[in-house]
């Protein structure tokens, strides 16, 4: 089964380890990132879901996908409180 069939019908668990392999391939792939965050959070990784999440927007800022970053904003507040805080000084 292929990765889109596998995030698709919501197999989290068998899509993690191909979405890591796509970023050992690929590290800058933002969209990777994003949907390595979704499987985490959806197996109850918060941690790990979030620098994934973070590092899909930095990515997607930083290529210019304004509207892809806007919308990982938009979706990480629906993980917001499951996602580890930031610690202030």
């Amino acid at each position: 089964m292929n990765l889109v069939a596998l995030a698709t019908q919501r197999k989290w668990a068998e899509a993690s380890p191909h979405y890591k392999r796509v970023l050992q391939l690929n590290p800058g792939y933002a969209e990777a990132h994003y949907n390595l965050g979704i499987a985490l959070a959806s197996q109850g990784k918060p941690a790990e879901a979030n620098i994934h999440f973070q590092k899909a927007l930095t990515l997607a800022t930083a290529q210019g996908k304004t509207s892809f970053a806007e919308f990982i904003r938009a979706r990480l507040k629906s993980y917001q409180p499951a996602l580890p805080q930031p610690q202030t000084p």
